[in-house]
């Protein structure tokens, strides 16, 4: 008779598995509703250490059954908001705010209600999901906190979409900014600070000053990213629009550039990742001309128009590279 094969638990995860099992040896003299706090304790400092979907799932449905178990004890409203929390997180969104409504229902008084109404708010209206119900969210959140601290949250959900956006940009510029000082890059806020850029660019039908800043931002963003064509969209459309000549400038230096040196490797790829936020390029365009002699045509239009400029020397010199 065979021996069974024996399991072998990846040595990443034993440490955590030992961290609960810890707990539980703790809770054997419990109730049975104090081992379950006892053991999602446990799990939610395992989630602490590893976000990954085997952890996060058993922690969301024993958040979910205990509130069902022990509807009348104040965990209970704690753990459906961290359910709706980490279902929002990983792009469950209707399922964040099933939770939310139901903390509504079952615990209208509870020491997290505030909170609760300005989460849920931001989940309905967040990518228009549910605009009216964020609406109406809102509405009864005046009612009952008219001084309460969600003023700027509410009165940004009534603002025009351009001043939502340009506060969302200002969001993500903090968060990197204060990632940048830890010296850690996080390239999800820079792609979402990217495409936050080229909504609020496409808002504004008078492309004021603050969206050319933008054009640029989001350029040196997109080649940090590899996008290059949605690079060349921004650069191209800060040309055309651009009124600051020293900006100006640079934004035709950085074209030539990554029409020179970025492009024709770039095009290689297949889909090309295009912003549309400009008529005039777009794969099919881009596709269809010489990068190199585009890069040469850029260089001259500097030389023309910037003949007392540092960049007039460095165009020259960059044209005279080209073969």
């Amino acid at each position: 008779m065979g021996l069974m094969p024996c399991f072998r638990m990846p040595f990443k995860y034993i440490h955590i598995i030992l961290g609960v099992l810890i707990l539980l040896g703790f809770s054997s003299c419990q109730s049975e509703q104090e081992r379950r706090q006892v053991m999602i304790q446990g799990m939610e400092n395992a989630v602490k250490k590893n976000t990954a979907d085997e952890f996060v799932r058993p922690l969301v449905a024993n958040y979910i059954q205990y509130a069902s178990d022990y509807i009348n004890d104040h965990r209970s409203s704690y753990y459906l908001y961290k359910a709706a929390v980490l279902y929002f997180r990983v792009g469950n969104q209707g399922e964040a705010i099933t939770q939310l409504e139901r903390i509504l229902r079952e615990h209208p008084n509870c020491e997290i209600i505030e909170d609760v109404y300005l989460t849920l708010g931001m989940m309905c209206a967040t990518g228009g999901y549910q605009k009216e119900r964020a609406e109406e969210i809102y509405t009864l959140y005046a009612d009952k906190y008219p001084n309460g601290k969600g003023s700027k949250q509410i009165e940004l959900f009534y603002a025009p979409p351009i001043d939502r956006v340009n506060a969302q940009i200002k969001g993500l510029q903090q968060k990197l900014k204060k990632g940048s000082r830890l010296g850690v890059y996080n390239k999800e806020l820079s792609n979402q600070l990217l495409w936050a850029y080229i909504d609020y660019i496409g808002l504004d039908s008078l492309q004021q000053d603050i969206s050319m800043i933008y054009c640029m931002q989001g350029a040196q963003l997109a080649i940090r990213s590899g996008l290059h064509l949605v690079a060349i969209e921004l650069l191209d459309h800060s040309i055309r629009y651009d009124t600051n000549p020293s900006r100006r400038g640079k934004a035709m230096l950085l074209l030539a550039s990554e029409y020179n040196n970025e492009l024709k490797t770039y095009l290689t790829r297949d889909p090309l990742i295009s912003s549309a936020i400009n008529d005039q390029i777009n794969p099919v365009s881009i596709r269809s001309l010489n990068p190199q002699n585009k890069a040469k045509e850029i260089y001259k239009q500097i030389i023309r128009e910037y003949p007392n400029d540092d960049i007039h020397i460095k165009a020259s010199n960059f044209l005279r590279q080209i073969k």
